[in-house]
């Protein structure tokens, strides 16, 4: 019978009754049924263990923050990245290309709906009675850095609310070349309702260790007949893309503290950036229970807080929700919405989530009476099961001081 473990981030790792012990080989709390947590004195990872199976490889940080306050420039690598300039007076952007994937492509340049200067990308598409039509506006190659950090960002609305991807979507890739013009992976954003209204979508990942260039690709799938009513036809606009190298100050960083036990409870004392943190294990009867707890420094701060297992979870499932799953291969697992009407901020849906081989599973879950933006994922790339938490801190509140459970 397979055997379902919950961390929950209180942290919740899932099982049954209390034991927190300092050992010569590092700090462990662990439940009856055969989970193990164990902490060097520096708060790293050594071990996780279920029963016999350890899914700990290397020893590694648990905590990291990435800080968003800092003001910073970019270098926008997209060439004509706001649609602006057509020296030809063909109807296309300079430096792109339109591509019809599946029956007709409708793309031109908009002056009425714009984000920003005088254009901006429309698709539009009539509803298609067998497969919808899908059409696609390509960028030229851009240059990039293998294993480096990059954030591809663009503004996107349309007239067509949220409806299911199987009706229409809309999604923008960042696609991969190595030094042969062989595509290696690609990053891909999903984009959520904009109801007439622009909104940001954007994401942070590493480009693969041999890419030499990549291109962007924006793709617009048009409904069915009859698939929804109402939705007989639907537009959508693009603009102000870009894809820049994430600057040094807004990498991630490691907690730095140390470990120590107090009673049936391991704590860990550190900091976040600069920023006092204080991290709480113990058992609680069939979980394994973390709290967290960040103190503002007095000054105005934007803040991702990650809680990441170093697990390689490859062919295992990755839970979207109690009843749908896929298999792990490559990229980034998670189930997300927009948490935000008028930007973008990814959120979970559900408190919980999980992933699973034939035997065993892990899951990692947030109680519901302490609501949080958080956001639980599976990353491929990283081999780490993760959850993150976005928090404001400002000296104008009354205590600056946030937590998770």
């Amino acid at each position: 019978m397979k055997r379902l473990i919950v961390l929950n981030l209180v942290f919740l790792l899932l099982f049954t009754v209390p034991v927190a012990a300092s050992k010569d080989s590092g700090f462990v709390v662990s439940t009856n049924d055969g989970l193990e947590l164990t902490l060097d004195e520096n708060g790293f990872i050594e071990s996780l263990r279920v029963d016999d199976n350890e899914f700990v490889a290397e020893v590694s940080p648990i905590f990291w923050v990435r800080d968003f306050t800092p003001d910073y420039e970019i270098e926008n690598l997209v060439f004509d990245s706001s649609f602006e300039f057509d020296d030809n007076g063909d109807g296309i952007a300079d430096g792109w290309e339109e591509i019809a994937i599946s029956g007709n492509k409708n793309i031109s340049l908009d002056t009425e709906n714009v984000h920003s200067g005088n254009f901006s990308l429309k698709m539009f598409s009539y509803a298609a009675s067998k497969k919808p039509n899908e059409m696609g506006y390509i960028s030229s190659a851009i240059p990039i850095e293998g294993g480096e950090e990059y954030c591809l960002s663009l503004f996107a609305m349309n007239d067509f609310g949220f409806l299911g991807p199987w009706v229409l979507s809309m999604s923008v890739y960042c696609i991969f070349y190595d030094s042969k013009g062989n595509e290696i992976s690609r990053e891909e954003i999903k984009i959520d309702h904009t109801l007439n209204s622009w909104k940001q979508f954007s994401k942070i990942f590493v480009s693969p260790s041999n890419a030499v260039k990549s291109r962007v690709a924006i793709i617009f799938i048009g409904p069915k007949i009859n698939a929804i009513p109402g939705a007989n036809k639907s537009t959508a606009w693009f603009d102000d893309v870009s894809l820049y190298k994430m600057p040094e100050k807004t990498k991630m960083n490691a907690a730095e503290g140390k470990m120590r036990k107090d009673g049936d409870k391991l704590i860990y004392e550190g900091s976040l950036n600069e920023l006092n943190f204080t991290a709480r294990y113990q058992s609680n009867h069939d979980y394994i229970q973390i709290d967290g707890e960040i103190k503002g420094n007095g000054e105005e701060k934007a803040i991702d807080v990650y809680f990441l297992l170093p697990i390689n979870a490859h062919q295992w499932k990755w839970w979207d929700d109690m009843r749908n799953w896929r298999q792990i291969d490559d990229g980034l697992y998670e189930m997300v919405v927009n948490a935000d009407e008028s930007s973008y901020l990814p959120l979970s849906p559900y408190p919980v989530s999980a992933i699973t081989n034939d035997e065993i599973g892990l899951s990692i879950a947030v109680p519901l009476s302490k609501p949080r933006i958080f956001r639980i994922f599976y990353d491929a790339d990283m081999n780490k099961f993760g959850i993150s938490f976005s928090f404001g801190l400002s000296p104008l509140t009354n205590f600056n001081v946030v937590n998770f459970t």
